[in-house]
């Protein structure tokens, strides 16, 4: 009975797998800094496996205990080999003998089939296949290729097939200077933290290995440590570098805690009202929205950025405080019809008043000053102001048109001098101001103008009694 079970478990089992898996590594391991060592696309190679096989194990295993079962039982004491003659035996130890004959007749058969079985389920060709490790694999890899290295670091492909696997050997820890150690890649972190996992020097030789890396490594580089301090002095140096609002976004993603820290770093990088504008574009509803609104109009340098401030900080307090930065960015008349566009409302602010008054430089801009406040309550010093504006004759007749009823045409005719440049501004001038004809500066400086351009006969009709009239 015993036989039919174990029969019927050879058969199972004697089809089972005759190959394992065997690491691989056939070219130069290349040795890097601090003795890491890289496998470039390292492999499994399928081998025959007598010892660890299962199927050996069965087919030998069981054809021994068969053979000596069956030697043992089924071999008659009476039917015995020729050497037990002449002998003491007793009938137990000749069935005894028998099994051990059994036994090894039983384990002849199981080598011989196992022969037999490896010919014809595992080819030659099978042997030589040798198949690519993905990341799983990894420390079983370096574990069955050699259990002194310490797994570092990898590299894959897009296919996820591992392609470089990083490792050190545990034998060569002393020779790797702690205190002056310098991280200069993800792999030589990764060693650091190994072998000196609980270093008293893991701040500065970070702080003194920050320098050789890029912010994106940075960024990979605050997983190796778990170090709150080791992190800190990544995350500042990291921050220091940014130059642009993706690289504070990044750690934001990356590090939430530290989004205060990114968006103060944002801020500081902004140089212009549209950076703030980006700003707050790339970090909506963020925690300096406020702080943003006074820095913006602190950059507003025309009205055109004043435009483009009010698309973005559109309430109450932001528009109050853009009306009165945009009041100082005016110059011109041109400025203040734009301001006024801006804020329809500020014609009713005395401020804006005030402004227009003061950039008044011409008789034109005295005129559009009295256009938009007609009810002007200056308008003796607006008076006073266009006579400084005025520069020649078309200047006097637009003055006269607008100050009908001057009281101050002494202090003009005291300048009329000044704009004297033809025949006709001295004829104009003398019409307005006929004291003028006994003025002898006044007649001088027309004699000298006519005399150049004109001839004396019409110095003559403008001062017929001139001693220069002959």
């Amino acid at each position: 009975m015993i036989m039919k079970y174990f029969f019927a478990l050879f058969m199972t089992l004697i089809i089972s797998g005759c190959v394992t898996n065997k690491p691989v590594y056939k070219e130069p391991i290349e040795t890097g800094k601090y003795e890491i060592s890289n496998f470039n696309n390292p492999e499994y190679q399928k081998e025959l496996n007598w010892l660890s096989n299962t199927r050996v194990w069965i087919v030998n295993g069981g054809s021994t205990v068969g053979g000596f079962y069956a030697g043992y039982n089924y071999l008659k004491p009476d039917i015995t080999p020729t050497w037990y003659k002449g002998t003491n035996y007793s009938d137990n130890q000749k069935r005894f003998y028998n099994g051990l004959l059994g036994a090894v007749t039983g384990l002849i058969s199981g080598v011989i089939i196992n022969s037999i079985l490896n010919t014809f389920i595992v080819s030659e060709s099978d042997l030589k296949k040798k198949s690519p490790i993905y990341i799983n694999d990894i420390n079983n890899w370096i574990s069955d290729f050699d259990n002194d290295y310490i797994y570092i670091d990898h590299t894959i492909n897009d296919k996820q097939i591992v392609n470089r696997i990083s490792a050190f050997n545990k034998k060569l820890i002393s020779k790797i200077p702690e205190k002056e150690f310098i991280i200069q890649s993800i792999s030589e972190a990764k060693l650091f933290n190994s072998i000196f996992p609980k270093s008293n020097y893991i701040e500065p030789v970070i702080e003194n290995s920050l320098n050789y890396f890029t912010n994106n490594d940075m960024l990979n580089l605050i997983d190796v440590f778990s170090s709150k301090t080791a992190k800190e002095t990544i995350l500042s140096k990291y921050l220091s570098k940014c130059s642009d609002f993706d690289c504070c976004l990044k750690l934001i993603n990356k590090v939430p805690e530290y989004k205060i820290q990114s968006l103060e770093k944002g801020l500081a990088i902004c140089k212009n009202l549209n950076d703030i504008i980006t700003f707050n574009n790339k970090f909506p509803n963020n925690e300096l929205y406020e702080s943003t609104k006074d820095i913006g109009l602190n950059y507003c340098t025309s009205l055109k950025d004043i435009k483009n401030y009010l698309l973005s900080f559109n309430d109450k307090e932001s528009i109050q405080k853009a009306e009165l930065k945009s009041l100082l960015i005016v110059n011109s008349f041109k400025d203040l019809k734009e301001h006024i566009a801006l804020f329809p409302k500020s014609l009713d602010n005395l401020e804006t008043e005030k402004k227009s008054f003061s950039i008044i430089k011409t008789i034109e801009d005295v005129k559009n000053h009295l256009n938009l406040f007609p009810k002007s309550q200056r308008n003796e010093a607006v008076e006073l102001k266009a006579i400084e504006s005025l520069r020649t004759t078309n200047d006097l007749k637009e003055f006269l048109t607008i100050f009908t009823n001057s009281s101050n045409l002494k202090k003009i005719e005291e300048r009329s001098i000044e704009f004297i440049n033809s025949y006709e501004d001295s004829k104009f001038i003398l019409t307005q101001f006929n004291t003028l004809k006994n003025n002898k500066a006044f007649e001088k400086r027309t004699k000298n103008y006519i005399m150049n351009y004109y001839s004396l006969k019409y110095f003559s009709e403008l001062f017929p009694n001139s001693e220069y009239s002959n």
